[in-house]
């Protein structure tokens, strides 16, 4: 417990976005090569940031803000490499974090969504 104050980062997955993540891709002739898993890893954004562990910018720019401008997959290597910085920089003082993420079995039982989130 003690070794870890303040380091602990816990996230509970939503049902809503694991629907969100689980239709990902998916259309009626093809069924999907690959799940960005882009709202769990939004939410896993938004779980490193209550730490402080974002810049000013990081935490009030949106990725939606880009929509525009970047594809599905470019929004998801963004996200992916905030979540990174973000444990980086908990981790910056030589201490171990630990990740916490509940309510994610359903994503697990996918192999596809699985096989994401151990990339």
């Amino acid at each position: 417990g003690r070794r870890l104050e303040s380091r602990i980062v816990h996230l509970h997955v939503s049902k809503e976005d694991i629907e969100q993540d689980l239709s990902e891709g998916k259309t009626e002739a093809s069924p999907p090569s690959r799940l960005l898993l882009t709202a769990f890893v939004r939410s896993l954004v938004q779980a490193t940031c209550r730490f402080g562990m974002c810049s000013a910018t990081e935490s009030t720019t949106s990725v939606d803000d880009l929509d525009d401008l970047l594809s599905p997959s470019a929004d998801a290597r963004l996200l992916r490499g905030r979540v990174v910085q973000g444990l980086q920089r908990l981790e910056a003082s030589g201490n171990r974090a630990l990740l916490v993420v509940d309510g994610i079995d359903e994503l697990l039982a996918k192999p596809l969504a699985a096989d994401e989130l151990r990339k």
